[in-house]
This record gives structure tokens, C-alpha cells and sequence, in this order.
């Protein structure tokens, strides 16, 4: 089974891309084709979150806002504040097992909380039409897709799009774990994201996937 950290599904809207990535994968960095926001596999918890620091002013600059905890729609609409919310990242968290990370692009009307349900079933769509490379990962998405499509606590991170002092608005929230902003001038299309997850406390590395499957 692809590792929690390691796989991504991107839905953008009407077109929908599976994009598999290893932890062993290049990431591109700033100064190349592109630009990965989040950590990178195998570096240390608090070493990024020393250098996911804010600029200092200016912008707008894309952002990556990695949760503490997963949250409901209805609880993480708030959280981009005055910044444009672009894309929500969604995992469904189940005690040690691992899940899939969903990529889902919005078109923030400013009604968040709908937006945000309208992506977890988008999500749960794609998820489902994704082929599991075995039983236990069939029984995994089973229970995702369910969960999804009922409002879960599943929101793991946004992409917002902000000034400095905006994206300060967003990091200074309780909910907020990190907000590591990409290089000014950076397009949306040179992006990609991973984020953070909660449970990862001391290094980047894959979470034990050795839980029960509970039921959907």
C-alpha cells in the first residue's frame, strides 16, 4: 500500500489527475521548474517549522497553512481569514493506518463551509473511481469514501493566497501548526504541496500502518 505521507490525488475541478509520489521522489524547489511547499522526506519536524517562516511584507504570495489536528468544514472555513482560499488538502485520519492525502482546488465564492463539503465529496467521487492495489487498501478507501461524503474531520491543510499581513492573520490562529509562503512571483500552476500531518511530532517519515480497518 502507498504510504499516508506518500501519495496525493488531485481533482481540479472537471479534471481529475492521481499523482503518485513517493517518499523517495524528487521534489523541486524554489529556483527550479517548480515549487513543493512542505517538508521534505526524512528532515527534521522542527527544522521546518523553523524555516516555514512568513515574509516579512509584500505580496500576495501563495501559502501552504498546515492544521495541528484535522477539522470539519464548517471549522476550517474560518481559517483563511482575509486570504483567498485556492485548494484544501483532505485525509481521513484513522488510527494507525494509512490514508490517502486529496488535493482539491476551489473557486472560494466565500461561502467556505459549503465549498469545503463540495470538495470532500468531489474527493470521495475520485477516490472512489481510483483503483486499491490490494484488500486491505480497498477496505481503506471504503471507509474514506464513506466518511468524506459525511462531512468528516478531514480538512489536514489549505493553500491560501495572501499578503504578509494576511497570511500573519492565518498563522496566528490556535488551529494553525505552520504557514510556509512560496517565493513572490510564484504561479499556482509551479506549485505542489505536502503537507505536515499531525502525527509527524520529531521527523518526516512514514506513519506505522499496522491499525484495524474499522467498519464505514
Amino acid at each position: 500500500m502507498l504510504s499516508r505521507f506518500g501519495w496525493l490525488v488531485a481533482v481540479v475541478v472537471v479534471a481529475a489527475t492521481v499523482l503518485a509520489l513517493g517518499l523517495n521522489t524528487t521534489v523541486r524547489r524554489a529556483g527550479t521548474a517548480g515549487v513543493a511547499l512542505g517538508p521534505s522526506s526524512g528532515e527534521q519536524v522542527d527544522s521546518y517549522l523553523e524555516h516555514a517562516a512568513l515574509p516579512a511584507a509584500g505580496g500576495p504570495y501563495w501559502a501552504l497553512a498546515t492544521l495541528r489536528a484535522e477539522l470539519t468544514a464548517s471549522a476550517a472555513a474560518a481559517i483563511p481569514g482575509p486570504a483567498r482560499l485556492a485548494r484544501v488538502v483532505l485525509q481521513v485520519p484513522i488510527d494507525r493506518v494509512q490514508t490517502a492525502q486529496l488535493s482539491i482546488d476551489l473557486a472560494d465564492q466565500r461561502d467556505r463551509a459549503v465549498d469545503l463539503q463540495a470538495a470532500m465529496r468531489a474527493a470521495a467521487d475520485q477516490l472512489q473511481r481510483t483503483p486499491a492495489a490490494d484488500d486491505r487498501a480497498a477496505a481503506v478507501t471504503q471507509v474514506s469514501v464513506s466518511r468524506l461524503r459525511g462531512d468528516c474531520t478531514c480538512v489536514l491543510a489549505m493553500l491560501v493566497h495572501g499578503s504578509a499581513d494576511e497570511l500573519r492573520v492565518v498563522a496566528a490562529q490556535q488551529s494553525v501548526r505552520a504557514v510556509q509562503a512560496a517565493p513572490a512571483g510564484t504561479e499556482l500552476r509551479a506549485l505542489s504541496v505536502m503537507p505536515l500531518l499531525p502525527e509527524q511530532t520529531a521527523v518526516v517519515a512514514p506513519l506505522p500502518d499496522d491499525g484495524p480497518i474499522p467498519a464505514p
